[in-house]
């Protein structure tokens, strides 16, 4: 079995001695999921786990050949088994295991496991062989599937800046909520208490408050549009009910209400703090929101936005009209038209190098741009970033010329960034103190380490193999539930269904001869969709779209280790060596 609380229990004993005549007995609580809203749930304490890239292959066999075992043959990541993974790793996935199949207790039912990359299947083959598991399976009276995918599997949604989600904004522009991964501090100066002794900072978490959740919902759920029609108004209802005067400041578009008129809602709460305290849930969200729709830091999440979707069209082009010596200043002309991810990042870096500022700024703030000046300044995070989304995407063809450019121009503007982007850089292993043109190489070519894998992490897919059409971005997680409630109900052939006990196998393997169709996952009236290693709200709201567009009775979980946004994606793609350190 994989019970740690079955291991620890015979530690004890051994420890205690049993001759003693004492019985030793571990109880344990399970903290292991909170519900963001209904139908979506996180699970803080594995907010770090993250699946396998193909790119820790090199890491294993010289793990493996340090024990060893030179007869080991790892060429890709279906030949990594979990006996070889590293101990803290295998500790991190047996707890994992241990917590799905409490929160499946907790619901009452037995699974059928279904799965969708390496790691997930590992997780999947754990739990259907989880002594715990058969047991409660054998008492359960509900049937229910679960549906585990890879995160790294479709890593150009989470790397994105989509304008079309409050939620996801909010969570990628505020400072978060130390030692949460999911919420962010809010700033409450719009209601009159920034700073001010005895007050502490907001949040987006409101589980005691109906109308707080409902709000939060309609957040996560809706597009912006109506998120902030929704905003405006729950803050007219709550003055309204608080017997405050309304004076609106600003014109925003027809239907749609302005940063300045929420601000100016907001501040009708000054000095009425009965009124905060009865409105602190719908109060908290809304200054949330207001902080991040106007300024700066708006207009740099647009302007984000705007140039990734420029790049992406370049890339669903299909051409390859670049040379080495393309040049240019404007942003219409160096990214548009058809390209190669490895043709349109050299570009952008040239961009960037063309407008370098190398004064030291906080992580995550835009740098300010002369009036006039159309070159996006990113900064050395977020660019790695969109290296990341493009080779999810499409992928480039490893080595040749253009990318030993590409990787001169990142050394190049590594050395420029050392100081403004210190903490970026430290994090990629480059030292605090000395940032060499040496380990400058080596930090790039680490980089591109983790690209190659992020780029292959579909290989061997047959439905799934690509995200991309002439229509743009297809998210991975929205093709795969299409699929699944399609009424035509196509072959899934990426899925591998987990088989328990003989009559499992037997369904599993030898359809063809049995009267019974193959499993899928909308068999049973609850699926549990569980993605490993981070959902954004974008997605979520994308599934619940297709889920009412098929008009399905089959309820939908939507459970992930924690909430991403594109800097926290970034860092876990390019940190996953740090498993094996």
């Amino acid at each position: 079995g994989y019970s740690h609380y079955g291991e620890f229990q015979a530690l004890m004993r051994k420890w205690i001695n049993r001759e003693a005549g004492v019985r030793v007995s571990v109880s344990h609580l399970s903290l292991f999921h909170a519900e963001v809203c209904p139908g979506l749930a996180v699970t803080p304490p594995h907010h770090s786990l993250f699946p396998l890239l193909p790119s820790c292959l090199p890491l294993l066999r010289d793990k493996l050949a340090a024990e060893g075992d030179t007869d080991t043959s790892l060429n890709q990541l279906e030949d990594v088994e979990f006996d070889m993974l590293p101990l803290s790793y295998q500790a991190e996935l047996k707890s994992f295991v241990e917590d799905i199949d409490s929160l499946l207790q907790d619901l009452g039912v037995r699974e059928d496991i279904f799965s969708l990359g390496h790691t997930s299947n590992m997780i999947g083959g754990m739990l259907a062989a989880l002594p715990e598991a058969k047991i409660r399976r054998k008492q359960a009276v509900g049937r229910a599937s679960l549906l585990l995918v890879d995160r790294t599997l479709d890593l150009t949604g989470v790397t994105a800046h989509p304008s079309d989600s409050l939620v996801d904004r909010v969570l990628s522009l505020l400072p978060p909520l130390s030692p949460q991964s999911s919420d962010v501090k809010i700033d409450l100066a719009a209601i009159g208490h920034s700073g001010a002794e005895g007050y502490l900072p907001g949040c987006l978490a409101q589980p005691c408050s109906s109308r707080g959740l409902s709000l939060l919902q309609c957040l996560i759920c809706s597009r912006q549009k109506e998120s902030l029609m929704e905003v405006s108004r729950s803050l007219l209802e709550a003055i309204a009910k608080e017997k405050l005067s309304v004076q609106v400041q600003g014109r925003g578009k027809i239907g749609r209400p302005s940063a300045s008129q929420l601000k100016g809602f907001l501040q009708q709460f000054q000095g009425h703090p009965g009124a905060v305290v009865s409105q602190r849930a719908v109060l908290q969200l809304a200054c949330g929101v207001g902080e991040v729709m106007g300024g700066s830091l708006a207009s740099h999440w647009e302007e984000m936005d705007g140039l990734e979707k420029t790049m992406m069209l370049s890339l669903s082009e299909g051409t390859e009209q670049e040379t080495e010596e393309d040049g240019g200043d404007e942003v219409g002309g160096e990214l548009g038209g058809g390209a190669s991810v490895s043709g349109l990042l050299s570009r952008l870096v040239r961009l960037q190098l063309a407008s370098a500022d190398p004064r030291p700024r906080p992580s995550g703030d835009p740098r300010p741009r002369p009036s006039g000046d159309p070159r996006p300044r990113l900064s050395l995070e977020e660019l790695l970033g969109l290296s990341v989304c493009l080779s999810s995407l499409d992928g480039w063809v490893q080595g040749g010329a253009q990318e030993q450019r590409l990787k001169e121009l990142l050394v190049e503007l590594v050395m420029c960034h050392r100081e403004c982007d210190r903490e970026m850089l430290i994090t990629l292993g480059m030292g605090e103190n000395v940032c060499s043109e040496e380990r400058a190489h080596k930090c790039v070519e680490e980089v591109f380490r983790h690209l190659c894998g992020v780029r292959s992490a579909r290989y061997g897919c047959r439905q799934f193999h690509s995200i991309s059409s002439t229509d743009g971005y297809q998210p991975l997680l929205v093709q795969l539930v299409d699929s699944i409630f399609n009424p035509l109900r196509p072959e899934l052939p990426d899925l591998r269904h987990q088989a328990q006990g003989l009559t499992g196998m037997l369904k599993s393997g030898f359809s063809l001869f049995m009267s019974s169709a193959r499993p899928r996952p909308s068999d049973h009236p609850l699926l549990v969709l569980f993605v490993v290693g981070g959902v954004t709200c974008w997605e979520v709201r994308r599934l619940r779209e297709v889920l009412a567009a098929h008009h399905t009775k089959v309820q939908v979980l939507v459970c992930s280790t924690r909430l991403l946004t594109a800097s926290a994606a970034t860092r876990l793609v390019l940190t996953s060596h740090h498993t094996f350190l």
